[in-house]
């Protein structure tokens, strides 16, 4: 999740899905991850400072809008520069068929992130690859992800 409350920020079911593209052993699906509740835990109150949390969960839809699953991402500060601070962030997506579990460091004063899948279960209990985020607003995160074979 991108420090400015980018789900997985995913921003994963009813809706089946269908693996796109299969290049090089790897399969391509793209999602929209929308935030539906959001809490933000302040270590001090006046303050941004090491150790807040922010937490996401929400709605991912496909590409024609429908529901195609659900995610929840926390995501704890890290290192606080005057510029930007850094997060680190875990989470899952529930699809049809089973869960993806993520992982990754994003950056507040950025809009794009690259997270490992770290695992899954039922026809992702096999999954390794990436989630490409790219923070569409506030409310909305464009996901690509890609899963290796």
């Amino acid at each position: 999740m991108l420090a400015k409350a980018l789900p997985l920020a995913l921003t994963l079911g009813a809706v089946t899905l269908a693996m796109p593209t299969a290049n090089q052993g790897l399969q391509t699906f793209k999602l929209r991850a929308e935030n539906e509740q959001t809490k933000t835990i302040r270590i001090a109150a006046a303050r941004v400072g090491l150790g807040d949390e922010q937490i996401t969960s929400g709605a991912l839809v496909d590409v024609d809008g429908r529901r195609a699953g659900t995610f929840g991402v926390t995501c704890t500060l890290i290192v606080v520069h005057a510029q930007y601070s850094l997060e680190l962030c875990d989470g899952w997506g529930q699809l049809t068929g089973g869960q993806l579990t993520i992982a990754g460091v994003s950056r507040s004063n950025a809009n794009h992130a690259i997270w490992a899948i770290t695992g899954g279960t039922g026809r992702y209990q096999t999954a390794q690859g990436e989630i490409q985020l790219d923070q569409l607003n506030n409310h909305q995160t464009a996901v690509t992800f890609t899963l290796a074979n």
